[in-house]
Formats: C-alpha cells, structure tokens, sequence
C-alpha cells in the first residue's frame, strides 16, 4: 500500500470517527434540513402544465375539400387559390407570431394579467404596485413579456409529424388551459385577417392595373390573378382555424398533477443535501478547535 493510499484511508477512518462523535450534530443537520425540504415541497404553490396539439391547417385536407364542394365551379380552392398557410413558410411566420413579443404584450394587456404575473409586486387591497429600492417602478408589458416567454410559454414542434404543442405553465390550472386556446384562437384569427388584408390589397392593386390595361392578354391575366385573390378571401374568410387546426384543445390537468414542485425528489434529496450540510460542520468545528490549539 502506497502513503497516499495509506494516508487517505487514516483521513477516511480520522472521518468517521469524527462523525460518530458528533452524531448527534449529524442527526440533528439532517433532520433539520430534511424538514425544510419536506415544508418547502408541502408548502409551495403547485404549477400546472396545460397543452393544446396542434397540426397546420392545411395538412389534413379537409377544410379544402369542404370549401372546394361549397364553391362548386370555382373547383379545388386550395390548389387553385395559392394559398400557402399549410407550407413551411407560414407555418414558421404562425409559430413566429405566437412567440412574438407584440402579439404577447397585446395577450397581456387585453386579459389585465400584469397582476397575476406579478402577483408579489401588486397590493390586491389597493389595487397598486408595491414600490420599492429594489422594484422603484411598476413593470412594464415588455417585462411581462420576458415572464412569459421564459417561464410559461413553450411552443415545440415534433419534426417527423409536424405536430406543434402549446405549453402554458401556470399556479392555476383553470387559467393556464384557457390563456392555452385562447392563444390558439388568437393567433388563427390574426392570421386569417392578415391573409383577407393582403388579399383585398392585391386585389384592389390589380383591378386598378386592369382598368389601365389597353392589351386583352394583359386583361385576360390580371383578371385571373383578381380570381385567385378573391378565392383566397374567402376562404380566409370562412375558415377559423387559418393557421393551425386544433388536434386536442388544452384542459385543466387534475388537481393532484402537477409539474412542480417535484415532491419525491425533495424528499430523497433533503437528507442527502442534509448530510453534505452536517459533514461541512462537523469539519469546520475540527478546523476551529486545532486553530485555537
């Protein structure tokens, strides 16, 4: 056996001693710290997770087919009206616009939930912000966007199948389910109306252009691309779920699930991290008493 072997098997033995003869010290850390972990895991306020599955809108088809029947002579109104809401372009732009920090000021400050997102900042019987040297001024939507987008919202997208989850994690799952569709629901609508916005442009822009054009083929081509516009109005126009079809709107997880606190890992790791605590003074109070030697 080498010195250092040796030696590090007389410290490891020096060690236990030591603990032993501080047991009681040792017992009393980890029972301590143990039972902070324990109130900490008991005492906290749960945080949900609400989910809505999501598919883009044109990926299954259906809402084409309907409209192209509806439509009768205006034919496949999908292929036809070159509309590219289902394309990975839009779907990128859509994904964009949810995350986006106008889109999620403008949640924010229709619902009122500068409150509920500062909740430690706000006096619920005043109905005024907490002022102090740490917070001297309310916060801002552009704060409560921050908040959002780190700690509540998720948007992830399954590459394989194009599926694309909304996660909104929130202390009150009532809230947290309907903040997630109606996100959803929020995100089609600005879609739809930015795609009837573009269309009415473009036909407006064209059908001034055919009122200039003298050639019958320029006319005959204008006219067409009047067509397809107005096809994509409407069916901007008559179908909700622009953007992204809705797979399984968000619901209101059971009381008892919950994503946080993770309970058990506190109770496993409490006696641990109690034990590190109980070594750390147990060698402190050695150190002291060979410093005052």
């Amino acid at each position: 056996m080498t010195e250092s072997a040796a030696a590090l098997e007389i410290d490891s033995v020096s060690l236990v001693d030591q603990l032993r003869a501080r047991r009681w010290l040792v017992l009393s850390v980890v029972v301590i710290v143990t039972a902070v972990a324990a109130a900490a895991a008991l005492l906290m306020k749960p945080v949900y997770r609400s989910t809505a599955t999501l598919i883009a809108a044109d990926n299954s088809g259906a809402g084409s087919a309907g409209l192209s029947s509806m439509l009768g002579d205006l034919g496949s109104l999908a292929s036809l009206a070159g509309v590219n809401i289902g394309s990975d372009q839009s779907k990128v732009e859509a994904e964009a616009l949810l995350q986006s920090r106008q889109f999620t000021e403008s949640f924010i400050d229709d619902n009122k939930l500068l409150p509920e997102l500062f909740a430690n900042r706000w006096d619920v019987q005043r109905k005024s912000w907490i002022l102090n040297w740490r917070h001297p001024q309310p916060p801002t939507l552009y704060d409560g966007f921050q908040l959002f987008d780190d700690k509540i919202r998720a948007v992830t997208e399954d590459k394989k199948t194009g599926i694309v989850t909304l996660s909104i994690d929130w202390t009150d799952r009532e809230e947290g389910a309907r903040w997630a569709n109606e996100l959803v629901h929020r995100l089609n609508e600005a879609m739809r109306q930015r795609a009837i916005r573009e269309a009415e442009a473009s036909i407006d822009l064209l059908t001034t252009q055919l009122k200039a054009a003298s050639q019958v083929e320029l006319q005959q081509s204008i006219s067409r691309g009047i067509e397809t516009y107005i096809k994509q109005r409407t069916l901007a126009s008559v179908q909700p779920e622009y953007a992204f079809r809705v797979i399984d709107p968000a619901k209101a997880p059971d009381a008892d699930d919950f994503i946080q606190p993770r309970r058990a890992l506190y109770m496993v790791g409490g006696p641990i991290v109690g034990l590190m605590f109980a070594l750390i003074a147990v060698l402190a109070l050695n150190f002291v008493r060979q410093e005052w030697r």
